[in-house]
Formats: C-alpha cells, sequence, structure tokens
C-alpha cells in the first residue's frame, strides 16, 4: 500500500509536481560542480592529500632506483659478456617493467595531462 500511496502522492496535484521537480534540480545541482566548486574542491583535496606527497616522491624515487641499477647491471653484465644476461633481461621485461610504469605513470601522468590541456 505504501508503494501506490507513493505513486499517488506525485501526481496529487501542482505542489507535488514543484516538490519533485525541487527534488530533481537539487539532484542535478548536486553531481555537477560549477568552476568555483570545482576549484574549492581541487583545493581542500591538495591540502588533505599534502602529507602523502613525500612518499610518493619517496616510492617513485626507489622504484626509479632499482629499475637504474638493474639497467645498469644488465649494461655491464653485457659488457663482460657474463652468461646470466639473459636472465636478468627476462627479470627486467616480466617482472620489474610493468610495475615501474605503473608507479612512474601515477606518478608523473597528471602533471603531464594538465600540461596537456593547457
Amino acid at each position: 500500500m505504501g508503494i501506490w500511496s507513493g505513486v499517488k502522492g506525485l501526481f496529487a496535484g501542482p505542489e507535488s509536481a514543484g516538490k519533485v521537480l525541487d527534488a530533481t534540480v537539487n539532484t542535478v545541482d548536486a553531481v555537477w560542480f560549477t568552476n568555483e566548486e570545482k576549484s574549492r574542491w581541487y583545493l581542500k583535496y591538495l591540502e588533505a592529500t599534502q602529507p602523502q606527497n613525500r612518499a610518493r616522491r619517496l616510492i617513485a624515487f626507489l622504484v626509479t632506483l632499482v629499475w637504474s641499477l638493474l639497467v645498469l647491471f644488465i649494461a655491464a653484465a653485457m659488457a663482460f659478456k657474463a652468461p646470466f644476461v639473459a636472465d636478468l633481461k627476462g627479470l627486467l621485461v616480466d617482472v620489474v617493467v610493468q610495475p615501474y610504469s605503473i608507479i612512474i605513470g601515477f606518478y608523473f601522468v597528471k602533471s603531464w595531462v594538465s600540461e596537456v590541456k593547457r
């Protein structure tokens, strides 16, 4: 009985239509931000995530360091014709490249996208 009374209430009169319209407008307004609201939200977001910046930089630095050392070690092993070069290349390609790309992409893509949008 509750559902039917709710449906009847929607079509009861002009004041009900006004309430439905107001609710719809308020919902749409809450979903889409104005430029000012976006700017305020972005500033709040930056302030809230400020302590995480050091951790992000440290992770990006350490991952880049490991990748760079592995590449240098492979280059040195190739120079000395070490028998394990193929294994190191396999490690680099199969294990290291994807996480490296994800972490470095996560760290740098946002700034690249914002520069492209300008």
